[in-house]
């Protein structure tokens, strides 16, 4: 160490002392000032402005010998470079000469305090305010810094926004695949439902109707009836193409007049099979089609209404046609009123409303209006309603003005048909002034009805105030 540090102390060698006595007060000192030099902690480089020439005296032999150590242990001061300046003047030889001028200070017992005092009292100015000249920088680097988490956060908001962007997607899909796999569920069950009945269906026995007294020719009428909803269940269940569903039972009299089938027990798993194959066609095979279901010459008890509802009222079903016998006497007309008026608030599909031969009360007719009233004001129109033969003993005025009363609430185009009820003078003047003040009714059917040459006359005169009707029938009056 001392060949390495010459200058060390101004004794060359170590205090001549007991080798072996650790304690003593000078080896002890001497070793602290030699690791002292060899691993500076109390002080650290500063830069010397160029503009002054004011330096602390040191001799010409210590300044060589310490440029020379410094090289040698060039890792000590590397950092000098790096020392913020209080100018541009300072470069790295002044920053060399002042650390030699540093260490040579220190051996002589300079301590750092005290250099800054000599160099604040002789005028260094530079050199003291160093440090306040570093502060600088770093109200720069507090604004940048500043920014940076601005832009850090704008970004963290721009992808939280982004995430639930796609969360809200991703659960909008899920809630899809949900529906889409809960309606394949219920398909399978229906399928299944339907499978089942198929299997298990049981055809009534022949013998079950003659067994109830009824002809050869009734049992086979029976029969067909029973074959025909068989095929239109299957064809609702598979989706076929056939969007008419007619339920008919088909048996006439000696005159050619057709017989109604009265209501049988045996029939229930039928109307039910039925019911749930509306249902089924409608969730799955519609593909934006409508259905049109006729039932013809059966009877409908209360009953068979009760099954049939939940199946109308949710069923895409555009046309409902009830047809009964003409010469026996209608049933259960009151049961069908209020059916039909469930129906109407319910199902807003259903545009098209038939009846032929069922005699209506006026409460039932009150009740039907009244349900055709409701939706044509509500926009869902009944664009036709026909009514073929359905007042014991015709038509009167109390009745015609509901009726024309409840189609003159239609905003639209609206066909009517009032065949076969009966209809005489009196109810032409109550039509011909109908017709006057309501040029919304597109086309009127009054065949079969009492009207002479001056009702038809008059009719056709109105025709003068609405132009777009169409009116038929006129001919085959008496």
């Amino acid at each position: 160490d001392t060949a390495r540090w010459p200058n060390f102390r101004e004794d060359k060698e170590p205090p001549e002392t007991d080798p072996n006595d650790s304690e003593h007060p000078k080896l002890a000192a001497w070793r602290r000032e030699r690791e002292d030099r060899r691993h500076p902690r109390h002080w650290y480089p500063r830069p010397l402005p160029s503009s002054s020439s004011a330096s602390l005296p040191e001799n010409r032999e210590d300044k060589r010998r310490n440029s020379e150590n410094l090289s040698k242990r060039s890792g000590l001061f590397s950092d000098c470079s790096s020392v913020p300046t209080a100018t541009s003047a300072v470069n790295h030889r002044a920053n060399e000469e002042w650390c030699t001028s540093v260490l040579g200070q220190r051996r002589r017992g300079v301590s750092r305090r005290d250099y800054e005092r000599v160099t604040k009292r002789a005028g260094h100015d530079e050199v003291a305010g160093a440090p306040a000249a570093a502060k600088a920088p770093q109200k720069l680097t507090d604004v940048a810094a500043a920014i940076k988490i601005a832009e850090l956060q704008a970004g963290l908001e721009a992808l939280k926004q982004g995430h639930s962007v796609v969360v809200d997607m991703l659960n909008a899909k899920v809630n899809s695949l949900r529906a889409e796999n809960d309606s394949q569920k219920r398909e399978i069950t229906g399928l299944n439902s339907a499978f089942q009945w198929a299997y298990n269906y049981k055809e009534i026995p022949r013998r079950h109707w003659l067994e109830q007294g009824r002809s050869e020719e009734c049992a086979d009428a029976m029969e067909n009836l029973l074959k025909g909803m068989k095929q239109a269940i299957e064809n609702l269940w598979v989706g076929g193409n056939r969007e008419t569903i007619t339920i008919n039972f088909d048996l006439r009299d000696g005159d050619g007049s057709f017989i109604r089938a009265d209501h049988d027990e045996s029939l229930m798993p039928y109307w039910k099979e039925l019911a749930a194959a509306l249902k089924h066609w409608s969730e799955y095979h519609a593909n934006g089609k409508y259905l049109h279901v006729q039932i013809f010459d059966i009877e409908l008890p209360k009953a068979v209404l009760g099954i049939l509802l939940p199946a109308f009222e949710q069923s895409r079903i555009e046309t409902i046609y009830f047809y009964d016998t003409i010469h026996q006497k209608s049933r259960h007309t009151g049961e069908m009123a209020d059916f039909v008026k469930k129906v109407l608030q319910t199902n807003l599909f259903i545009t098209r409303l038939l009846f032929s031969f069922i005699k209506f009360s006026q409460e039932d007719v009150k009740i039907i209006c009244g349900a055709i009233k409701a939706r044509n004001v509500g926009g869902r129109i009944i664009e036709f309603l026909r009514l073929v033969h359905c007042f014991e003993g015709g038509i009167d005025t109390h009745i015609l003005n509901m009726i024309l009363a409840s189609v003159a609430t239609a905003n639209g185009d609206v066909a009517l048909s009032l065949w076969y009820n009966g209809m005489s003078s009196r109810e032409a003047a109550v039509i011909t002034e109908f017709l006057r003040l309501n040029p919304s009714l597109k086309r009127l059917t009054l065949r079969g009805n009492r009207f002479d040459d001056g009702d038809a006359a008059l009719l056709a005169d109105a025709l003068s105030s609405n132009t777009h009707l169409g009116l038929s029938g006129l001919r085959k009056m008496g």
